[in-house]
């Protein structure tokens, strides 16, 4: 009797390991994502509602790919609206450092044209992830807070 309340005992008290949870950036990558929010503080123009206030419609259905690895491509594609048929898709580089929840992305159109920008990830899941970016605009720095959903 006592030998089957030591096993009985032993079974209940082993503690079942958590499921694998998926890092920030095996979130981030192999999907395909669409800005759902953007706001800038101070307002610009009179708004804080970036993606809507000031933002083209066509820049509005635009969506991103992020390929898996350090330095992997990233691709930012025209929705049904374009803006400008010779520049419908982009493509460049991104990379995320997990100690300071930072993406790094370049991109631009020839390599004397590159732009870098830096975007701390504020919040990640399977559908949704959020981050902050600062831009200076004529001279006055904007903090802008992005949100985007999985498309």
């Amino acid at each position: 009797m006592l030998s089957i309340l030591t096993i009985l005992f032993i079974v209940a008290s082993c503690k079942k390991s958590d499921p694998y949870q998926p890092t920030t950036q095996e979130l981030l990558q192999n999907k395909e994502w669409k800005l759902s929010s953007l706001t800038i503080n101070p307002a610009l123009n009179g708004t804080t509602d970036y993606l809507n206030g000031t933002m083209q419609p066509c820049e509005r259905d635009n969506t991103y790919f992020f390929a898996n690895a350090f330095w992997s491509s990233f691709s930012l594609n025209e929705g049904t609206d374009v803006c400008d048929p010779a520049y419908s898709n982009y493509t460049g580089f991104w990379s995320f450092n997990s100690d300071t929840n930072v993406m790094s992305f370049y991109y631009g159109t020839s390599s004397t044209n590159i732009t870098f920008f830096n975007m701390t990830v504020e919040g990640v899941s399977e559908n949704v992830f959020t981050g902050k970016t600062t831009d200076t605009i004529t001279g006055n720095i904007y903090a802008k807070t992005w949100a985007f959903i999985r498309n």
